[in-house]
């Protein structure tokens, strides 16, 4: 299970309603149940890459955006296999982006580093 003590929460997360479960049950949410997570850095763009990105594969979390403002640009991490990501790339000129887990729905990010 991820914990504080493991690594620092991420920024953002959407994870799934569960279903057939009473509300008070939505506190015992598992990683396998967020399907997309993304970290805003600036200066914390280390500790996401190297510690909190290969937590959330290990976990199996499907998909994790990470949003470097120093950079300008986005690292996208899709597809976790044994641990690791095997889909991750990063661009400096983000536009409509599919979600992985979500078929159907897109985001767009056309204007996030517009002056």
């Amino acid at each position: 299970m991820l914990s504080v003590a493991t690594a620092a929460p991420p920024d953002a997360a959407t994870p799934t309603p569960p279903t057939g479960l009473t509300e008070t049950a939505t506190d015992t949410a598992a990683p396998t149940d967020t399907l997309l997570i993304v970290e805003v850095s600036d200066s914390t763009l280390r500790l996401d890459l190297n510690v909190k990105v290969p937590l959330y594969a290990r976990h199996q979390v499907p998909e994790v955006w990470v949003v470097d403002l120093e950079h300008n640009g986005i690292h996208f991490f899709r597809s976790p296999q044994n641990g690791v990501y095997i889909d991750a790339t990063f661009t400096d000129k983000p536009a409509v982006v599919a979600l992985t887990a979500l078929p159907g729905i897109t985001v767009d990010l056309s204007e996030l580093f517009a002056s």
